[in-house]
């Protein structure tokens, strides 16, 4: 397993200021500038409102903790577009389950319609899932945070060595 990096700051070998530089100037070219703005959603949820609301409401709500950058914005994104689809297709099943309801309908017809529904049912589930996975890794889930809040806590406790309890 590779040895964690040490920060510039950190670091207490003899360098020149040349190196110092150059090693300050690689650390912020890997470093992510700033979290993402909730009022300036991805390009890629231009035509979907509702994946830009969840966008907006999820940094609203994560707000304090600054935990997204612009690294994470592309998975954040896909993520309020996954969201989207759920609603679109929890709509859509909705309909399917009125009209195979619906008395107009001949028996076949009904039997047709809810054919549809089992495959969209399973479609749903596998989205669910795969959002579920999601948003652990983005922290949205009690599991997800408090995954982060050890790494936090771990990171934390590498450094105290260096700057003394």
């Amino acid at each position: 397993m590779p040895a964690r990096a040490k920060s510039v700051d950190n670091m207490t070998k003899h360098m020149t200021k040349d190196e110092t530089n150059a090693r300050a100037a690689a650390e912020a070219s890997v470093t992510p500038d700033g979290v993402l703005d909730p009022a300036s959603p991805p390009k890629c949820l231009a035509g979907d409102n509702t994946a830009r609301r969840y966008w907006r409401r999820i940094l609203l709500d994560a707000a304090d903790c600054e935990l997204y950058t612009k690294l994470d914005s592309d998975t954040l994104a896909l993520y309020c577009s996954m969201l989207s689809r759920r609603n679109a297709m929890n709509k859509l099943l909705v309909e399917l389950v009125a009209l195979v309801n619906d008395q107009k309908l001949g028996a076949s017809d009904r039997l047709a319609v809810a054919d549809n529904i089992d495959g969209l049912s399973a479609r749903a589930q596998a989205l669910e899932k795969l959002l579920l996975t999601y948003a652990k890794e983005l922290g949205l889930t009690p599991s997800g945070r408090a995954q982060l809040a050890r790494k936090k806590a771990s990171v934390e406790d590498e450094y105290n060595d260096l700057f003394g309890d």
